[in-house]
């Protein structure tokens, strides 16, 4: 659907071309929102690096003077890290190029697949680099004790923040340059993956959408219950590990009152702890078995809201567990 859609732009029905002209725009904000933090963290990134630096600068003077070849060898890895992180953007770039074209995707796929093998390649070239770097570094402290470790950790410092410093830059190159491409593909493709609603159009490409809105429901509904069913777990869980411990508690008072032959206490339920254990009898009889949340998972999800989410929240269970401990600490205050 995505490349008919991109060509019948400004043909589709109106209601169909506002949703996809929304979704652009917050994708355009979004990318925008992501320019601002990536110049954000650009300039936090070059601070980090020059500070970096100038700490180590006089040890690293020293370092150089004792050892010319572990320098040699560093600066020729640096170089080569620098060159590696050019040509993977240089890749990126010419991916993106390739892509541009309607179908451009498919008709440049072997070359794209090439680009990106390629990139693979010189991202896995990289970090051997980088480690490489690190055992120069690691094997340049051991000469020169002297040194010390702080040495050690701020020039590794220094070279990882430079490395995605350099990421940072190419990304946000990247961004600023396709901004406006990048929202139309951000935009169509989240709109299609979002939309729950087609378009009417008495052709293929109607039927098509409509099969596609049809599966975005029946995925929602799933990824509700299993949200529902996720959240239900952990509440339970919470509360399970209250009862044990609760449960130990109760025991501890027990064998006290058996050891020293206190008298029998009478704890009283309070009202709170009654509500919340009268939900698992509603919780049972609404949810018969675990088919249940497969046949019809936006009512499970429904009812694990209405039974566990709502009602058995981190709050009340807080106060359940302090209610039922204060009973029993009112109850066994007779015995001092």
């Amino acid at each position: 659907a995505y490349p008919e859609v991109t060509l019948r732009r400004g043909q589709l029905p109106e209601s169909f071309e506002r949703y996809l002209d929304g979704i652009e725009q917050e994708e355009r904000a979004n990318l925008e929102q992501e320019m601002e933090s990536l110049n954000t963290a650009l300039t936090s990134g070059r601070e980090a690096i020059d500070a970096r630096m100038a700490l180590a600068q006089h040890t690293v003077g020293e370092l150089r003077e004792k050892n010319p070849e572990l320098n040699q060898r560093e600066e020729r890895l640096k170089r080569r890290i620098v060159r590696l992180q050019d040509e993977f953007s240089d890749a990126f770039e010419e991916i993106e190029a390739l892509s541009k074209p309607f179908l451009g995707s498919l008709t440049n796929m072997f070359a794209i697949h090439k680009l990106r093998r390629r990139q693979k390649k010189l991202k896995k070239d990289q970090q051997e680099s980088v480690e490489a770097l690190r055992k120069v570094r690691a094997a340049w402290v051991r000469k020169v004790q002297d040194a010390g470790d702080r040495q050690s950790e701020l020039r590794q410092a220094w070279q990882e923040q430079a490395i995605e410093t350099l990421q940072q830059q190419s990304r946000y190159d990247h961004v600023r340059n396709n901004l406006e491409a990048l929202a139309r593909q951000n935009g169509l493709q989240r709109a299609l993956e979002e939309m729950t609603e087609a378009p009417e159009l008495d052709d293929e490409l109607g039927s098509t959408l409509a099969e596609l809105a049809e599966h975005n429901q029946v995925r929602a509904r799933f990824e509700e219950a299993l949200e529902a069913v996720s959240t239900s777990v952990g509440l339970l869980n919470g509360m399970e590990k209250g009862l044990n411990t609760f449960t130990q508690s109760v025991a501890s008072v027990l064998e006290e009152q058996k050891e020293y032959g206190l008298k029998q206490i009478r704890v009283e339920v309070p009202a709170r702890v009654v509500a919340v254990n009268t939900t698992w009898n509603a919780l049972t009889a609404r949810v018969k078995d675990e088919g249940s949340a497969l046949r019809d998972p936006l009512a499970f999800a429904a009812v694990a809201r209405q039974y566990v989410v709502d009602r058995v929240t981190p709050e009340e269970i807080q106060r359940y567990f302090e209610s039922m401990g204060d009973a029993l600490n009112r109850a066994t205050a007779e015995w001092n």
